[in-house]
Order: structure tokens, then C-alpha cells, then sequence
């Protein structure tokens, strides 16, 4: 996982994984929207961008996905190692954040329709499965590493270039 803020450009490598630990699978590949997740310390909301957005569900029907460290995932993104998350975490946490209203995730929210304001931290894209991301610290370019369907060759984007003073540049 990268992550960067594309204000300060701070930016942090962690490993990350997604899906069946104990059970289901991988988040499905697309762009989210990162929120609170209010009541739960150490959790993000992961809130897919599509035409239904703050239904908590993803078009392929997928529901409840989130953003977190170590731990039991139902096929949420988890960050695997505990200080590689709090590099993550620090950068969530001191991001300029702005706010979206989702569907309320409470009892009474859910059966009368309510909708909760939660602060948005930024955008998390999930790569396709078969994509790699990469980084070159001799060069220090990050870029994306992905097999076209139907093709064997493989195709390389790069995301940014990590600089001497430790931002991150497209």
C-alpha cells in the first residue's frame, strides 16, 4: 500500500493485504472514498465511489469494507504490520479533510433512512488483482505494475517520484 497527502506530500510504504482472513474475499478493485469510522478507533470507513455512494455496498454487493491494521478482516484492507499502520495512521490523521454524507450505520439510522455527516480523509484507490506496485529506491519512482486481461504484456505506470527532500512528485 502508498499512500500519500497530496497537500504536504508526506508519504508511506506498508504491507497490505485484503480479504479471507478469516473469511471472504479481496475488496473489489476501484476508487474509495476514506472516512471515520466513528465509535471504532483505528478503523476507516472504505465507501466506494460509484452512483450509490454512502450505501456502504459496493456494486458487486459487497458491504462493510474497511481500512485497518492487524487483525481479523472480512476482506477489508488491512494494513499488516502495527508500526507500518501508525505511518499510515499519522498521514490519515494530519490530512486537510473535508466531509461527505453516507447512510448512518446506527440502528435507528438504518431502519428510518438517516444519513450521518463523517469526515473524509481522501481517496484510496484498490488496484485490479495481478497489479504490483513497485518502488525504486535507487531512483525512487513508485509506479504500478499490471497484466492487461487477455494479454501477457505487462504494463507500467508511475504513480510519483520520491524526491531528496522526501515529497512525493507526479
Amino acid at each position: 500500500m502508498f499512500t500519500v497527502d497530496n497537500d504536504t506530500r508526506y508519504w508511506a510504504f506498508a504491507e497490505a493485504g485484503s480479504g479471507g482472513k478469516p473469511w471472504g474475499d479481496p475488496a473489489p478493485a476501484g476508487s474509495y472514498a476514506i472516512l471515520e469510522r466513528g465509535g471504532r478507533d483505528g478503523f476507516y470507513r472504505l465507501e466506494r465511489l460509484d452512483n450509490r455512494f454512502g450505501d456502504d455496498e459496493t456494486p458487486e454487493g459487497r458491504s462493510l469494507l474497511r481500512l485497518h491494521g492487524p487483525g481479523r478482516t472480512i476482506g477489508c484492507i488491512e494494513v499488516c504490520k502495527a508500526d507500518e499502520f501508525r505511518k499510515v495512521r499519522g498521514i490519515l490523521d494530519t490530512t486537510a479533510a473535508t466531509t461527505s454524507a453516507v447512510d448512518s450505520k446506527t440502528l435507528f439510522g438504518r431502519l428510518t433512512g438517516e444519513k450521518e455527516t463523517l469526515r473524509k480523509f481522501g481517496t484510496m484507490n484498490v488496484l485490479p488483482s495481478g497489479s504490483k506496485l513497485n518502488y525504486d529506491s535507487k531512483t525512487g519512482v513508485v509506479s504500478i505494475t499490471r497484466t492487461e486481461t487477455g494479454s501477457r504484456i505487462q504494463r507500467s505506470t508511475t504513480v510519483c517520484t520520491v524526491q531528496k527532500d522526501g515529497s512525493c512528485k507526479k
